[in-house]
């Protein structure tokens, strides 16, 4: 694990922006985000970034869009925010 530290996206372009500079080992994405949503930024760091880790929170987290992260997105994992998280 590289000691980089962490930043956070103010949306979905620049999350994958920032994967392509940075290389993390592992990226927490949030489902709601402008311009590009969590499910379509996971689907592109798995596929672009394979060495990346995806792991996706939120608080309403549906059993039908978590299937599609954790399948056809290659998310790790999926879990519920607490509320107000």
């Amino acid at each position: 694990m590289r000691p980089s530290g962490h930043r956070a996206a103010a949306d979905g372009e620049e999350t994958l922006r920032l994967v392509a500079q940075s290389a993390p080992d592992i990226a927490l994405m949030d489902l709601r985000m402008p311009r590009l949503d969590g499910v379509e930024a996971t689907g592109r760091i798995r596929s672009e970034h394979p060495a990346t880790t995806v792991a996706v929170g939120e608080t309403l987290l549906e059993p039908a869009v978590q299937s599609r992260l954790l399948g056809e997105r290659g998310a790790t994992g999926a879990a519920r925010w607490p509320d107000g998280a």
